[in-house]
């Protein structure tokens, strides 16, 4: 038998677990996610709720395809069949229009163990990568245009020229400049 002391000791415990539990995800910036292979979502953690698409409550039980854009639906859905097969997912890449503008987001899924009669279940953490992005093109335009002008320079010449003599090459064709 077990005694009041070793049951209050227990759960204290379980008390503490939790809490630590909080406070490790809380302390992660991105949106998570656990979802069934159709999509639905069963439970949502934001540190951020700016960043989804509804508020937490909207989101239990829909599908994401009910609540993204068709090319981000197919996008995230693609990612939790790969996951069905493989066990996990990662790099996809997908963006959504928010009131703030462009937002860019990469998942990656991990399937979670479940009994033999549960559907399958994924746990989605969904990165906001519209920083990185934005960067990246500022980074392309500067290589390529005059930042003064705004014209092409003549890196993006040489680029231009090569891909063109790269073409012409394998086509057989001949060119003038």
């Amino acid at each position: 038998l077990v005694g009041d002391d070793e049951i209050a000791k227990t759960s204290n415990e379980c008390d503490a677990m939790a809490e630590q539990l909080k406070a490790t995800l809380d302390a992660i910036p991105d949106l998570l996610f656990e979802l069934g292979l159709d999509g639905c979502y069963y439970s949502v953690h934001s540190p951020n709720e700016s960043l989804l698409v509804s508020s937490p409550s909207y989101l239990i039980s829909k599908t994401v395809p009910q609540v993204l854009a068709p090319e981000s639906a197919a996008i995230v859905m693609d990612a939790l069949q790969e996951a069905h097969e493989k066990g996990w997912s990662q790099g996809k890449q997908y963006q959504r229009k928010t009131a703030q503008g462009l937002l860019w987001f990469e998942h990656s899924v991990a399937k979670k163990a479940t009994l033999n009669d549960e559907s399958p279940r994924f746990m989605v953490l969904s990165r906001d990568i519209t920083e990185r992005k934005v960067t990246a093109e500022e980074i392309q335009s500067l290589a390529f245009y005059d930042p003064l002008t705004g014209l092409p320079n003549r890196r993006l010449m040489m680029d231009k020229l090569k891909n063109i003599l790269l073409a012409s090459e394998n086509s057989g064709n001949d060119g003038a400049l």
